[in-house]
């Protein structure tokens, strides 16, 4: 019984640190698309100025 639950508790604890490290992983996968998104929305921004007049529109209605 003891055996089968310190098995558990290290099979646990591998889990987690998978589970961190994908995590993290994630977050650093986020961050670049937030910077890629960030320079195409600069980029959009120059390649078409009304698009963002929509909200204009809006304020006014």
């Amino acid at each position: 019984m003891i055996r089968r639950k310190h098995k558990q508790a290290g099979r646990v604890k591998k889990e987690k640190k998978l589970v961190l490290a994908y995590q993290e992983h994630l977050k650093k996968e986020i961050e670049e698309e937030m910077e890629h998104s960030k320079l195409s929305d600069e980029a959009k921004v120059v390649d078409d100025p009304g698009r963002y007049r929509k909200d204009d529109d809006d304020i006014n209605h």
